[in-house]
Order: C-alpha cells, then structure tokens, then sequence
C-alpha cells in the first residue's frame, strides 16, 4: 500500500480543522526566575481562540461509601499547536456558542497524530 502524499495529508488536516466546532483559550504553564528568597513563581500564558473539538466525558469513582464524577473531556486541537501536560485549557464557546467557561487541566501526555492532537482533560474543581 503506497504512502499517504503531502497532498492527502495536507487535504486531512484541512478537513480535519473544518470540524473543529468549538473554542478554547489554551493556558500555557510558564515558569518565571527566582526571586532573592529562590521562590520561582508560575502562571499561565493565554492564547485566545484556538479552535477545537470538545467532548465530554465523566468517569465515577468510587472511595469507601463515597461515589465521586469527575468531569473528564477529550480534546481535538490543530496539528500545529503546542500544548504540553503542564497547559490548562478554558472552554468557551460550543459550536460557536459562548458559554460559561470550564476550565480544565490537560491529563497526561498529547497524542500527536498526522493530522492532529488529542488530549485528555479534567475539570478543575474549586
């Protein structure tokens, strides 16, 4: 079976980024210099508008008596970001819809794949 040309793979990621429905800001981890008591401060970088693909998930577990959900996700990204396990990514819009944010953590490590990236994700809880 021959091997996929740089024309398909270039018309798969072209499709695959027109199914990207929804937005996110990508919250990328950043680690700052230490100050004169060695404390090294951390946050995050925000890069607004990154289109995705965004479904939901929930996983129970359970803890003695206790059952607790967790919201989990799994996230479609274009091939051409950077995100990493450290990143957060802030849910803001499905299918073009502005919603009440979700803010969720990147769970282990992005699947690169020829056409895009798939993360997993758990919701931050407060």
């Amino acid at each position: 079976m021959p091997l996929l040309s740089q024309t398909d793979i270039a018309a798969m990621i072209l499709i695959q980024r027109q199914s990207l429905h929804d937005t996110a800001t990508l919250k990328k981890f950043k680690q700052g210099s230490p100050d004169d008591y060695g404390y090294i401060s951390t946050g995050f970088d925000d890069t607004v508008g990154v289109a995705c693909g965004f479904k939901s998930k929930s996983v129970n577990d359970t803890m003695g008596n206790t059952e607790i959900s967790t919201l989990t996700a799994e996230l479609r990204l274009p091939i051409d970001i950077e995100i990493t396990g450290l990143d957060q990514i802030l849910l803001t819009h499905r299918y073009g819809t502005e919603i009440t944010p979700v803010l969720f953590n990147v769970s282990g490590t992005p699947i690169i794949g020829v056409t895009g990236i798939i993360v997993q994700l758990i919701k931050v809880t407060k």
